[in-house]
């Protein structure tokens, strides 16, 4: 539950929207309700970064809850005796998310982290005014489709960013907002104030980078659906070493390699001339595979669920891998612990 303390910030509801447009970035914002709608839906997590309150449909219910970035509070910080401190822009306080009892979602591959809302707290929210973002589960974006982000940069003033979704890469979508140091966690929404990424990086040719929420949604399903209440779901150690026996026991997989960015990645060597590399990594809720080279910071890494045999975005888009790393995707699908 969250314990509300009194900051003295100026409250949203005495703020004029327009207001917010004060230093927005790109072209000139077209929906004053929609930047209202968004704000309202704002916070600042541990004083940095920017975070929303969303819902979406499971088992044809609502649920709602807090997001943002994984690396805005990383897995220990969701671990059980710790808390999360949110500033909430619309009622002008604190809140202190003891998150003990919140069931708890955070991915380093996919840079997210969902935490949900009990009923109670849920309800004191609306009471003040604040709002629940609706997320889509399937958006499929078209090039210059008009996009906008509500950002805190660096635990600052909200600021308005507007451009247009560029293309998808991977489970990443590229989008042209500009965004500053401070703005991870911060939603990418549509024309009618819905959310379809989740912004956290620039990309190596300064795209904007946001998670899609599509696959954000399919992961916390997934994983919250197993019954899972009050549970911090991210990779644990015990989760790869069960991964590990599965494809080396099938001798799958040739060899392995790990560092702080990725805990445990996988490789299907090339054979020169005839097939190309290809990295696996497993999360909570299944295996992602990539024909770009996740060690080599000058590229974006563009990552695929097993459900996807074709590339999406980068040197390899739309082309299939080799048919023997077809058949190993084929066989972590089918072997996908827990199935996506």
């Amino acid at each position: 539950m969250g314990t509300f303390q009194s900051r003295p910030v100026e409250s949203l509801q005495n703020k004029k929207a327009t207001e917010l447009f004060d230093g927005h970035h790109g072209p000139e914002v077209q929906s004053v309700d929609v930047i209202t709608k968004v704000s309202l839906a704002m916070c600042v997590v541990n004083e940095t970064y920017s975070g929303f309150f969303g819902k979406f449909l499971c088992k044809d219910k609502y649920c709602y809850g807090m997001f943002t970035n994984n690396h805005t509070l990383n897995d220990e910080g969701l671990v059980n005796g710790k808390s999360v401190l949110i500033s909430v822009d619309v009622i002008g306080e604190q809140i202190q998310l003891r998150t003990d009892d919140m069931f708890r979602f955070t991915c380093y591959l996919l840079d997210a982290t969902f935490i949900q809302f009990d009923e109670k707290l849920v309800q004191k929210l609306e009471a003040l005014h604040c709002n629940f973002l609706t997320l889509h589960a399937d958006w499929v974006g078209s090039v210059g489709e008009p996009i906008i982000a509500v950002q805190h940069n660096g635990g600052s003033d909200m600021q308005v960013a507007q451009s247009v979704f560029d293309h998808l890469h991977g489970f990443d979508i590229f989008h042209r907002l500009l965004s500053d140091f401070g703005s991870s966690g911060s939603p990418v929404v549509l024309h009618d104030g819905s959310v379809v990424g989740i912004h956290k990086r620039m990309s190596s040719d300064n795209c904007s980078v946001a998670v899609s929420t599509n696959t954000l949604l399919r992961a916390i399903l997934l994983n919250i659906q197993e019954d899972f209440p009050k549970k911090c779901v991210s990779n644990p150690k015990e989760l790869h070493q069960a991964y590990e026996k599965q494809v080396f026991k099938q001798s799958l997989i040739c060899s392995k390699k790990v560092t702080e960015q990725n805990p445990l990645v996988y490789i299907s060597p090339a054979i020169p001339l005839v097939i190309t590399p290809i990295w696996f990594v497993p999360t909570s809720h299944g295996w992602y595979w990539t024909p770009t080279d996740p060690f080599k910071s000058d590229l974006d890494t563009n990552w695929m669920s097993v459900n996807q045999l074709q590339v999406i975005g980068g040197y390899w888009h739309n082309i299939e891998p080799a048919d023997k790393n077809i058949a190993i995707i084929r066989w972590l699908r089918r072997n996908n612990y827990p199935n996506m």
